[in-house]
């Protein structure tokens, strides 16, 4: 009868050593920030985009007839946009800043638990 000595002898290790030449695997978290970093880079691109569209669209003079009456000015030249426009306008600018906080406070390395230190009497 073999024993497991014998058995670990004649079989040898039972899982592969590591590889020095190839690096080690990404953390999990490393993943997930990477899609964050990928989910803000498209919020902050659709804001832009959707601004320079109502700087396009939108003329630069008030319009009370098309309710064209809200100014929104950037460093180029002033336009006037609906209300809708305008509430839209800065929703698309402040929700991609929003999230950027926040996966930068996500992203932040973690501290390592203190050790408790004794009480002195």
């Amino acid at each position: 009868m073999l024993s497991d000595s014998n058995i670990r002898e004649t079989l040898g290790p039972l899982e592969r050593p590591p590889d020095p030449n190839q690096p080690p695997p990404p953390a999990p978290r490393t993943g997930l920030l990477a899609g964050l970093v990928v989910l803000l880079v498209l919020l902050w691109g659709g804001g832009v985009a959707l601004i320079l569209h109502f700087e396009r669209i939108a003329p630069v003079v008030p319009d009370p007839a098309t309710n064209h009456v809200y100014r929104f000015s950037d460093t180029r030249h002033a336009v006037y946009l609906t209300a809708g426009q305008h509430y839209t306008a800065y929703t698309a600018l402040v929700v991609p800043l929003l999230s950027t906080i926040v996966v930068g406070l996500f992203a932040r390395p973690r501290k390592a638990a203190r050790m408790k230190e004794p009480e002195s009497e």
